[in-house]
């Protein structure tokens, strides 16, 4: 290249400022010599002639000859002998035509045989007088271009791999100098191998600051890393790379060798993923419905969202490390894959099967399971409904439907003026009649003529208001015989409250009126003795209990199965039948019991149970909502952790749910407690504490005798027979445990069971 690169050692400023500029030249001068002086680079002038006008010292350093050989002298004395003529020639057309080359480096043969790369650049400078002169700069880069060889030394073996790899490769020094690099490098940040020679990695990686890149590279010198940056090319793109770096040292020196990669199309696609997934877990994870998603070949659960984990119990911790699908299906694992290859080849989408919650609780679940490609994995998409509530409201319809086809009581449905739409099979067995002759016939078809009108009166004024009847009638069959019929009659209103029908229950109680009739009888002979009287009990409510259970049982089906709009009227009927009832199955099961202990017949099975887990954790459960509903509140304190005893579990239920019955019927504010511990001599006791009406110091002695009661008379405040402590007295004594009981009237109860 040519240029007439002339530098004017004369200001012009100097010429229009003597003054001025003489101090400027003087200090020019100053500051010129000092920088001479002090450069660490070797610095030579000469004329066109090729001779030293002056040379500095660290040239003279650098060419290992004194000022005093140099100045004056022709510069090719510097070199050997051989090159001298070809440099005196070729400088002197150089100098000629003002020829500048940019900086270069280059290779030279000191006059004593040393070789030293030096990096050159030179300027020609016109002084006052008009004469031209050559001013070079040199600077040893011999330490550089050794160590780069060595590095080439170390690699020659990928040497290649160097040249022609995709990713940019490059080494740094410690001060992140670009040291060298391969073409790929160079192409990827856009610069050119010359332009390349002057950058540090602060030029291109602006991920991190100057400060962070330093401590970086000096966290490199005895290290690997792989980690993710972003670079900005010569032409202002900024491009996401992904660099591999490392320490290597030669010659005691470190530098860091790093390979780069541009990972901008991948970043991208990963963002695109990225948003397509967050989309979609959006979807997933936030969906009310219950979702999981399972691979098909094994049954783990790969993912949940939050709707799987508060209806299963779960955490997605829980769900992701430790369950697969077939520990939620109550069915065989083998049936679980059946449903899984079903779904994973669109042979089966919708199934309805039984899943097991954390707690242990069955749930009936809809499942709609399919196919989905995530990140090329093929993986099950299940969604999944509750349907545990439908399904029993389902198995209700088909049980009422059953129970109502297969009960041994008549069922009768009319509408509002009593025309019959309905009989169930068990009317039609009774009665004679076919279905056909009843449907579009009156119910009066069945009148005997022997029940008084005022009962019919009684019954529809009830009726038609929305109440439930519940009476005897002396009904006539096809036959013409006659039988006794006790009914429960009982409006239903559709959603409007409006009376749609009526629907009669009616047993025939023909042989318990016959048998209430030989029980006078049978009563005057069997009170003759106690045992007479409990085996004549014991037949006779045995007799009496099994078709109370079938009345008692349908009207708890009706109520549950047939919408009645809840008033006040309804609320009291079905209440006072429901206490009535199970007032009734209370008496009956007392005097069986009572019966089966005075004729021998009870049959005692010892085991060791647990009382708490056994007894009366069942108890606790049964009895909590009616002490609820009285206001009160009922505890259990388990203060031993040796709950086992040698006892037999039905009479000893029979003991505690009597105890527990009589604290909650004689509490009307407070609480009932029930407290299991172990006295001094180790026996386990149960304590049942109420704070209820109390009983008085002159009764307790009487407190456990059959029929006993407090209270007697039809105007006593609270029900009973005077049965149940009698009965927890003998099953004490059956257990070989002893009750004990102290009581203050107005203040409450505490009733002891020890166990020996």
């Amino acid at each position: 290249m040519k240029s007439e690169v002339l530098i004017n050692m004369k200001k012009k400023s100097d010429t229009l400022n003597p003054v001025k500029g003489e101090v400027s030249k003087n200090f020019a001068e100053s500051l010129f010599k000092v920088f001479w002086e002090n450069s660490t680079s070797g610095m030579r002038l000469i004329d066109k002639n090729g001779i030293i006008i002056n040379v500095n010292s660290s040239f003279c350093r650098l060419f290992e000859k004194l000022k005093e050989e140099l100045i004056g002298k022709h510069f090719s004395l510097c070199y050997t002998e051989s090159q001298r003529n070809s440099i005196e020639t070729s400088y002197a057309k150089r100098f000629n035509e003002r020829i500048i080359e940019p900086l270069l480096e280059r290779k030279i043969k000191l006059w004593n045989g040393k070789e030293i790369w030096f990096e050159l650049s030179n300027s020609f400078i016109e002084s006052e007088d008009g004469n031209v002169f050559l001013a070079s700069i040199f600077r040893d880069i011999t330490v550089r271009k050794n160590n780069m060889q060595k590095i080439i030394e170390l690699n020659n073996k990928n040497e290649a791999l160097l040249k022609t790899a995709i990713d940019g490769i490059h080494i740094l020094d410690l001060n992140g100098n670009l040291v060298e690099f391969n073409q790929s490098f160079i192409e990827h940040i856009g610069y050119t191998a010359d332009e390349a020679k002057f950058l540090n990695v602060v030029d291109w990686d602006v991920s991190y600051s100057r400060e962070e890149l330093l401590s970086i590279i000096q966290s490199l010198k005895t290290t690997s890393k792989v980690f993710e940056s972003r670079h900005k090319l010569k032409s202002g793109e900024i491009r996401d790379v992904e660099i591999s770096a490392s320490g290597v040292t030669i010659d005691e020196k470190c530098f860091i060798f790093c390979s780069c990669r541009d990972i901008t199309e991948r970043k991208i696609a990963e963002e695109f993923i990225k948003e397509s997934e967050e989309r979609f877990r959006s979807i997933f994870i936030d969906n009310p419905v219950i979702m999981m998603i399972i691979h098909p070949e094994t049954g783990k659960i790969i993912d949940v969202n939050q709707a799987a984990c508060r209806f299963y119990g779960f955490s997605h911790d829980e769900f992701i490390t430790t369950i697969y699908s077939y520990d939620l299906n109550v069915s065989s694992k083998q049936d679980e894959f059946r449903e899984l290859w079903l779904s994973k080849n669109r042979k089966r989408k919708l199934f309805q099967i039984k899943h097991r919650l954390k707690d242990g609780m069955i749930k009936d679940v809809e499942i709609y399971s399919g196919p989905i490609s995530i990140r090329n994995k093929k993986l099950i998409l299940s969604v999944i409904n509750d349907v545990t509530e439908r399904t029993i409201a389902e198995e209700n319809v088909m049980k009422f439907s059953r129970i109502i086809e297969q009960t041994p009581v008549s069922v009768i449905v009319t509408d509002t003026n009593g025309v019959i739409q309905y009989v169930n099979p068990f009317f039609t067995q009774l009665t004679g009649y076919s279905a056909n002759e009843m449907i579009g016939n009156k119910t009066s078809i069945l009148k005997s003529g022997l029940t008084k009108e005022e009962v019919y009166n009684e019954l529809w004024s009830k009726i038609t208001v929305g109440k439930d009847w519940v009476g005897e009638f002396i009904n006539k069959k096809k036959s013409g015989d006659l039988f006794w019929e006790k009914a429960i009659i009982s409006p239903i209103a559709d959603e409007k409250g409006q009376i749609i029908n009526f629907v009669a229950i009616k047993e025939d109680i023909s042989e318990l009126k016959q048998m209430m009739d030989d029980l006078k009888f049978a009563k005057e002979d069997a009170e003759k003795s106690d045992k007479l009287k409990s085996e004549f009990l014991a037949q006779i409510s045995h007799e009496i209990r099994t078709p109370i259970n079938v009345i008692i049982n349908f009207i708890n089906f009706l109520k549950e199965g047939i919408k009645i709009p809840e008033n006040e009227d309804s609320i009291i009927a079905y209440s006072s039948i429901d206490s009535a009832s199970k007032r009734i199955i209370r008496t009956i099961d007392l005097i069986l019991n009572m019966s089966e202990l005075q004729v021998g017949s009870y049959n005692v099975r010892m085991k060791l149970i647990n009382i708490y887990s056994d007894v009366l954790q069942h108890l606790y459960f049964e009895f909590d909502q009616l002490a609820k509903d009285k206001g009160l509140k009922l505890k259990v304190l388990q203060n031993t952790d040796e709950l086992m005893v040698f006892a037999d579990e039905y009479s000893v239920s029979q003991v505690f749910s009597n105890l527990i019955d009589n604290a909650v019927k004689y509490t009307s504010s407070g609480l009932v407690e029930i407290i299991i511990e172990r006295d001094e001599a180790d026996k386990l006791v149960v304590k049942v504490i109420d704070s209820g009406i109390g009983i008085s110091e002159e009764y307790i002695k009487d407190l456990f005798k059959p029929f006993s009661q407090e209270q007697q008379g039809y105007t006593r405040k609270y029900e009973g027979n005077g049965l149940g402590l009698a009965l927890v007295k003998k099953y004490c004594t059956l257990n070989n445990a002893e009750i004990k009981v102290e009581s203050r009237k107005g203040e409450g109860s505490t009733f002891t069971v020890i166990f020996n």
